[in-house]
């Protein structure tokens, strides 16, 4: 049909995120903070999310995973794909802080260059986005999951999951820390 553009995107391949007759979605909308996010890129379902109620804003939650062992005197570190890690952004680990000075981007794992040595973590743990250089506690702690793709960009608005049951970290790109876990309370229950 002339004159119709088709904002046409790859396929969300369909995973069993939760089990999806526990679910309760909030029926207003939030705004997405995308300061700290790429333009054009993608929110996976299921990422972590604080919502500030006061101002109705969604500000995701930023997660590393770790895949090599990080130590005292580690200043690169290999982490999953999938994370929202930015340059400039504090990593943490509840005892030391470290900003991550560069990231580059692989096929099967990404490697972010540290302006410091100090953190430490096991293969599996999870590095957060830290409030301050300290790197003792995070910036934000969910208290929500998104629940669709949803394409970053200014203006951009997200559809919050406040409750489900049975969520299958297996298949969420994004990295839900216990400190999550603990802010998502008993409305969520992970397998």
């Amino acid at each position: 049909m002339a004159g119709v553009k088709y904002n046409v995107t790859s396929a969300q391949p369909l995973h069993e995120y939760w089990r999806a007759d526990t679910v309760f979605r909030n029926s207003v909308g939030c705004k997405l903070d995308t300061a700290r996010l790429a333009i054009g890129s993608y929110l996976h379902i299921a990422t972590p999310l604080y919502v500030e109620k006061e101002t109705n804003t969604a500000y995701p939650v930023i997660n590393v995973k770790v895949l090599s062992e990080v130590t005292a005197e580690t200043t690169e570190v290999k982490v999953a794909k999938g994370s929202l890690v930015y340059a400039g952004m504090v990593l943490g680990d509840g005892k030391a802080g470290a900003k991550v000075a560069s990231i580059e981007r692989g096929s099967d794992f990404d490697t972010l260059t540290l302006d410091k040595a100090g953190l430490t973590a096991k293969v599996g743990d999870i590095l957060f986005e830290a409030k301050t250089d300290t790197g003792k506690a995070p910036k934000y702690v969910a208290n929500r999951l998104n629940y669709a793709l949803t394409k970053i960009e200014e203006g951009a608005t997200v559809t919050t999951v406040a409750q489900a049951y049975e969520v299958n970290e297996e298949v969420i790109t994004t990295p839900i820390s216990d400190k999550d876990k603990e802010g998502l309370t008993s409305r969520f229950l992970f397998k």
